[in-house]
């Protein structure tokens, strides 16, 4: 079931209660959500995309498709099992507390800076 939400001051409220965070993104940056999605236990799919594919390993925290396919989207939900999910997430919550907890957030910050700049 798919419900679009539009702008929300509240992101975590949706991405918490979801069990896939869908990103098609189509233009490399910083991805924020798929981070977030990491934090709470949400499995991010997402597009094959410079930044994005630095957080995402394929098939071991998160499912990367190739960015504007439609089939690879497809193939990449459908492949999508309960015990598959659950280590995708389980590995997606350490790197979220290895790489984007606050004991890192002075380094996030400094990356973000240099990527705007």
């Amino acid at each position: 079931k798919v419900k679009f939400v539009g702008m929300t001051t509240k992101p975590l409220d949706y991405i918490g209660r979801s069990r896939i965070l869908l990103y098609p993104s189509t233009v490399a940056h910083f991805p924020r959500p798929i981070i977030e999605a990491l934090c709470v236990g949400t499995l991010p799919v997402a597009s094959i995309l410079p930044g994005i594919d630095e957080i995402i390993i394929d098939q071991f925290n998160g499912i990367l498709f190739e960015n504007g396919s439609l089939l690879s989207l497809l193939n990449a939900i459908n492949s999508i099992t309960t015990e598959k999910h659950n280590r995708l997430v389980k590995n997606g919550y350490k790197t979220y507390l290895d790489k984007f907890s606050e004991k890192n957030e002075d380094r996030i910050i400094d990356v973000v800076k240099r990527v705007m700049n």
